[in-house]
């Protein structure tokens, strides 16, 4: 049974990179494929390789890119975390110059290694309930677990950062990195092996050395391993909890230290502030917007706004012929914006919400949550059992950062997407008791999800060339 899941999972991945290398390559299928709205990006995470390897943290920038580069000290700095050229130091040593960025290819894997992730952690959920309930049949784990593939898979926000630019991979891989030590912590809580933590450790690194929404969720995640294991666990065990705290966040102060002298951008060294005081950026409006948040970027204030626009009802359109599924907030005009905060303080445009595009995963985090609650208000959690909460926990920790952000982006939903991961593997087994309930409204269960799962992926497939 457990070989029939894993082949299964391995299917539906070989399917997943095929599909998001399609996309990122633009149906060219060159893995240099260069992008229109490109802005360098086939450039950058390969330069960034080359001078990590001589110890450096700026770029050389070719003339056409200017739009993210922080000129300190006649160098360029990007804000982009270094976790992508550090997995292109290889192929830099390999090819040098032949090729350059292979962004569309290392987009691709990490959309596979975040789904192939996500689904193993899916796998070990419901093989561990068949374990405890026997009755439970080999076909119906089959059937959710294809399901689930659909939802997490091409039906998810993962397809919206199947794009060649440094943007979507700077988020993809903080995600692949993030469902992968979701995944390690939870096989840990089940064995207690240090190798899972030290490997935790290590892909939760890479996570927050991508982008620093991962950090939240790591120090969730340090800290359940050490509430776990404070009574009669090890004392490395204990040493790689408070390390998995600490280690990927001071790590990441280091290194933005290291570029901007600071923990603040320096926004009048930054390219479109810059340009757009010169009167050549036709963007003027993002000087303005910085000037109108008085350089600050993050804040509680903007938490109305964020939450309004990413769990909208209405941000999509249906119509009756191509594109049949079109955005409706295109423009910034078109963004809900909530007090405190105005429209001159706010950035961004074409974003999908969550709840037109991942509504199962939504409903079944919420089930998870609510369960458990109800197990903690009984009082019904000890040791390891209680890795489920905090991983939810983690999840909702990972998405503080998205929400009480300036600047509203489709490819920040990935942000989300760990939290919908372990939301889904979690309620599965709540949402497999009631479907085999000998009731009209049980057996309707499962087809439902699984049109809507069908309903998700077609949606996502005809926004994502539109998503920014």
């Amino acid at each position: 049974m457990r070989n029939r899941l894993i082949q299964i999972n391995l299917v539906m991945t070989v399917f997943v990179f095929i599909y998001s290398y399609w996309l990122t390559t633009e149906s060219t299928w060159r893995p240099d494929h260069i992008t229109r709205s490109d802005l360098g990006s086939a450039f950058y995470f390969w330069s960034q390789a080359r001078s990590l390897v001589r110890g450096q943290l700026s770029v050389q920038t070719p003339p056409q890119w200017w739009i993210e580069c922080f000129t300190i000290g006649e160098k360029c700095y990007g804000y982009f975390g270094v976790t992508p050229s550090i997995l292109r130091i290889p192929a830099v040593a390999i090819f040098r110059d032949s090729v350059v960025g292979l962004v569309p290819l290392f987009v691709a894997i990490a959309i596979t290694l975040a789904f192939w992730a996500a689904m193993d952690l899916v796998r070990l959920v419901i093989v561990n309930y068949q374990t405890r309930q026997e009755s439970v049949s080999q076909n119906l784990l089959i059937r959710w677990l294809v399901v689930t593939g659909l939802l997490l898979g091409p039906g998810s926000v993962l397809i919206f950062t199947a794009k060649a630019r440094v943007y979507e991979e700077a988020v993809i891989w903080c995600v692949a990195f993030m469902v992968l030590t979701l995944n390690f912590i939870y096989r840990w809580s089940k064995n207690h092996s240090d190798r899972l933590l030290g490997a935790a450790l290590l892909t939760g690194t890479l996570s927050a050395l991508s982008r620093p929404s991962a950090i939240p969720a790591l120090v969730v995640l340090g800290f359940a391993v050490l509430f776990i294991a404070w009574r009669t666990g090890r004392i490395s065990t204990k040493i790689l909890g408070a390390a998995l705290m600490v280690i990927p966040a001071g790590l990441y102060v280091f290194i933005f230290v290291s570029k901007f002298g600071s923990l603040s951008f320096p926004w009048k060294n930054y390219s479109p502030y810059i340009v757009s005081l010169k009167g050549d950026f036709n963007e003027d409006s993002f000087r303005q917007v910085i000037e109108n948040n008085n350089g600050g970027t993050v804040g509680l204030r903007y938490i109305p706004t964020t939450l309004a626009n990413y769990f909208r009802f209405d941000s999509i359109s249906f119509n009756l012929g191509s594109p049949w599924v079109t955005l409706k907030s295109i423009f910034a005009s078109d963004l809900i914006i909530l007090p405190p905060v105005n429209a001159n303080q706010i950035w961004g445009s074409r974003i999908p919400s969550l709840t037109n595009t991942m509504p199962i995963p939504l409903l079944f985090t919420a089930i998870a949550i609510i369960s458990q609650l109800r197990l903690i208000l009984k009082r019904k959690l000890k040791g390891g059992d209680w890795m489920p909460a905090f991983m939810l926990l983690a999840g909702l920790a990972g998405g503080v950062p998205l929400i009480m952000y300036y600047a509203l982006a489709g490819r920040y939903l990935g942000d989300l997407y760990p939290l919908l991961t372990v939301g889904t593997a979690f309620a599965l087994p709540t949402v497999l008791v009631y479907s085999q309930k000998d009731k009209w409204w049980s057996r309707a269960i499962f087809p439902v999800v699984a049109l809507i799962a069908v309903a998700s992926s077609f949606i996502t497939y005809q926004i994502q060339s539109v998503v920014f």
